[in-house]
C-alpha cells in the first residue's frame, strides 16, 4: 500500500476492496485504512445490489481525493469502479487486477458497470482509474480454466489488429513472467489505441465488443457459475465469425483458423 500512496501522492488510501481469495494471498495488500469484502470471484457482487452496497460502504472514505483501491478480477474492478464513479459524484480509484481478464481488459478503458435484473452492465459510467498496477505474479494463483478464459479476451484484441499478438498466443499459453508481460503489454497497447480514439464507445471502440453480444446472452442464460466470461466471449466470437462469413466479410478458411485458435 505504501507504493500506491507514493504513486498517488496521498497520505493514505481510503478504502481497499479485496476479493476474498486474493485477501488470503501474501501478495495482497498488507494494510488498509478500511476494508470492503468482495465475494470470491466477484460474481455475487457484480450486480446492482452489490454496487449499492459498495457505494454505501464507500462512505467511509475521508477526503474526496483519497482513492478506493480494487484488488481482484474483472467483476471486482467493475463494481469498485462503478462505486467510485457514484460516491460523491466521483472519487479516484486504483485498479490492481489479479486475473488475466482484469489485466488485459477490465483495468483499462474506464467502462465501469454493474448488472441489473433486466440485463448485463445496464448501470454504469465512464470513470478511468487513476492508476493501474499489473503484476503477472498474481496469475500463478489462478486455475487453468480461469487462465484460458482470460486468454480469449487477449485473442480478441489481437484479432482486431495485432497479428504478432495472435502469433504469441498460437505458440501456447504464456508460462513465464516475461511471456505474460509481452502478451499483456501488446493487448493493453492495442486497447489503449482504440480507447484514445473513441473513449465513449460511439464507433471504433465497438470492435472491442467482438464476441460479446452472444457471449452476454449466454452468461445471462446460463449464469456465471456455469460459464466464465472468456468462455462465453470465445463462443460469441465463433458465432460472430459465422455471421460475418454469411455476409462475405470473411472466408471459410478464416473462420476455421479462428476456431482452431479458440480451441
Amino acid at each position: 500500500m505504501e507504493l500506491l500512496e507514493a504513486a498517488l501522492g496521498v497520505g493514505e488510501v481510503g478504502v481497499a476492496a479485496v476479493d476474498d481469495d486474493v485477501a488470503q494471498l501474501e501478495v495482497g495488500p498488507q494494510r488498509v485504512e478500511h476494508g470492503v469484502d468482495c465475494a470470491s470471484g466477484g460474481h455475487h457482487q457484480h450486480d446492482h445490489a452489490g454496487g449499492l452496497q459498495m457505494g454505501h460502504q464507500g462512505r467511509q472514505v475521508g477526503a474526496r481525493e483519497e482513492p478506493v483501491v480494487a484488488v481482484g478480477g474483472g467483476a471486482v474492478l467493475d463494481v469498485v469502479g462503478f462505486a467510485a464513479a457514484t460516491v460523491r459524484r466521483g472519487i479516484p480509484w486504483v485498479a490492481v487486477p489479479t486475473t488475466v481478464i482484469g489485466m488485459a481488459d477490465a483495468s483499462l478503458g474506464g467502462k465501469v458497470a454493474v448488472n441489473h435484473p433486466r440485463g448485463k452492465n445496464l448501470l454504469g459510467a465512464f470513470h478511468h482509474p487513476h492508476l493501474v498496477l499489473v503484476d503477472p505474479a498474481f496469475l500463478d494463483t489462478l486455475d487453468a480454466r480461469d487462465v484460458v478464459s482470460g486468454l480469449a479476451e487477449i485473442y480478441k484484441v489481437g484479432v482486431m489488429g495485432d497479428p504478432d499478438l495472435v502469433r504469441i498466443l498460437r505458440d501456447g499459453e504464456p508460462r513465464t513472467p516475461e511471456r505474460w508481460t509481452e502478451a499483456l503489454e501488446r493487448a493493453l497497447a492495442q486497447k489503449r489505441r482504440v480507447v484514445e480514439e473513441d473513449e465513449k464507445d460511439l464507433g471504433l471502440r465497438r470492435l472491442l465488443n467482438y464476441g460479446h453480444t452472444l457471449g452476454h446472452a449466454l452468461e445471462r442464460r446460463l449464469g456465471n457459475d456455469a460459464m466464465r466470461h472468456g468462455e462465453a466471449v470465445a463462443i460469441g466470437m465463433a458465432g460472430a465469425a459465422r455471421l460475418a462469413a454469411g455476409r462475405d466479410l470473411v472466408d471459410a478458411a478464416w473462420v476455421r483458423r479462428q476456431d482452431e485458435d479458440l480451441e
